[in-house]
């Protein structure tokens, strides 16, 4: 990955400091909460589920987006735990691929436990080549369970497919409004769009859900599909603003999850914001192109990334914090290309001298 894409995590101890911004009015435009929910206690065993899914990422941790998904589904005799079965799954297929469940039954057909899985990657030839070794991946699966013969039995899994679609969801777990928007910069560190709960379309590219509650739980959603974007469009950062508390330390868990289209039940990457605290609001994420193409996620949310107001329609605030981070970064940058350009003067000019000598 370049130095372009602003990927050094220690240029967060020169930034500036958390700045104060004016504090703006906020209009609520609830909407209906999705039908998939039958009852409160069922969210929440939803919720409770899908948090145990995804690399969790820690605050300044950067992660290459998942790139490929193949799915699997396999039956067995035996009733094996969900974690016995994903330890014994993930050992097989290794530590560059992550193995979730998406579920676990019992066929009443033929009374056996039926387990489907998901493995991603974050790099398609790797996922192509596990592919190709399938039904080796799968005799390590039953040996790692101790399981013989037809008391486990696979089936045919689908090619792996590509990860485009992907929804980053900012959920509360409170009746407060949790308020997110995405600020759109493209190659030349200028802001071309936010994308808010009133202002929600960008390109066709970035979607925002508006204000919704899911019994009484704030949630906004962002949708994404990365690869319809311009590509001068560069980085995306993401913000998160407390609408009633007085704070963002108000909220009991506030959890940012990134999940493929219509998939929610399983997150591919999720970050909590512990060190929100006492800020209003706050530059919770980016994702930006690494290497000119494939995408990353970095988690923010530390306290230079904090606003003392909230930012809720006033989010030139939001992008007055975010352009001093990109001025030091670029300054950052500068310098140390500079620095490498002289170096290479000095390696040329005592190359010199040295051919001198060996023609004295």
């Amino acid at each position: 990955m370049n130095n372009n894409n602003y990927n050094n995590n220690s240029y967060m101890q020169q930034m500036p400091q958390q700045m104060n911004m004016n504090q703006n009015s906020y209009i609520s435009q609830q909407q209906q909460a999705p039908q998939q929910y039958q009852s409160s206690a069922a969210n929440m065993q939803r919720r409770a589920k899908k948090k145990a899914t995804g690399r969790k990422l820690r605050s300044k941790e950067t992660a290459q987006l998942p790139t490929s998904r193949m799915d699997q589904t396999v039956e067995l005799d035996n009733d094996i735990s969900e974690q016995d079965f994903l330890q014994s799954v993930q050992q097989a297929y290794g530590s560059n691929a992550r193995v979730e469940i998406n579920s676990n039954n019992n066929n009443s057909n033929n009374n056996r436990q039926q387990i489907s899985y998901q493995v991603v990657w974050e790099n398609n030839d790797e996922a192509q080549s596990a592919y190709a070794q399938n039904a080796q991946i799968q005799q390590k699966i039953a040996q790692n369970l101790n399981i013989k013969g037809s008391a486990m039995a696979f089936d045919k899994p689908a090619e792996p497919r590509s990860i485009d679609g992907i929804t980053l969801q900012l959920d509360s777990d409170t009746s407060s409004i949790l308020c997110g928007a995405c600020l759109v910069y493209n190659n030349e560190d200028k802001c071309m769009k936010v994308v808010h709960y009133s202002d929600r379309n960008y390109a066709g590219c970035i979607t925002h859900s508006g204000d919704t509650q899911v019994f009484g739980k704030s949630v906004h959603t962002i949708k994404l599909s990365l690869s319809d974007l311009d590509q001068n469009i560069k980085q995306l950062f993401f913000t998160l603003c407390a609408c009633g508390p007085s704070d963002l330390s108000q909220f009991k868990e506030p959890v940012i999850s990134l999940y493929e289209n219509d998939e929610e039940e399983v997150n591919l990457i999720q970050y909590g914001i512990e060190q929100a605290g006492k800020a209003r609001s706050v530059v919770m994420c980016r994702l930006f192109r690494a290497n000119g193409s494939d995408w990353s996620i970095q988690a923010l949310g530390s306290e230079e990334w904090h606003i003392q107001q909230k930012v809720c329609m006033a989010y030139h605030n939001a992008q007055g914090l975010i352009d001093a981070h990109l001025k030091v970064m670029k300054e950052a940058e500068d310098k140390k290309k500079n620095d490498n350009e002289d170096k290479g003067d000095e390696d040329v000019t005592e190359e010199g001298v040295d051919d001198k000598k060996t023609d004295q």
